[in-house]
């Protein structure tokens, strides 16, 4: 999937950012905002140049920028990936869990 445009909402014309989807290393695809630093209005003669801050995550409101524009839309990551991201980082924390546990036992068998 290419990038697309996102507005926050059909009836908004400024544009808050980009999606795309990420495949994750188990194979699923989910779909990731890169949030711009301004909003875009292509209404304009030559909209600004874009610059984008990075991936959201989890559910943030975003508010468009834009002069004369009070739009705030809500970006929602979906549950599945939101599942994903809390079970890779119980899995980083275990396996640390355990690394410390291996190098205690190690140093105990020093004394």
């Amino acid at each position: 999937m290419d990038a697309e445009s996102w507005t926050g909402d059909k009836n908004h014309k400024h544009v808050l950012g980009q999606t795309r989807e990420v495949i994750l290393p188990d194979g699923r695809h989910v779909i990731m905002l890169e949030l711009y630093r301004h909003a875009v209005n292509l209404e304009d003669e030559r909209p600004a140049e874009v610059d984008v801050i990075g991936p959201l995550l989890g559910e943030m409101p975003v508010q468009c920028d834009v002069e004369g524009c009070n739009f705030v839309g809500i970006w929602r990551l979906g549950h599945d990936a939101m599942r994903e991201m809390l079970a890779r980082r119980a899995k980083r924390n275990d396996a640390a869990r355990i690394h410390e546990a291996k190098l205690a036992d190690l140093s105990q068998r020093d004394l």
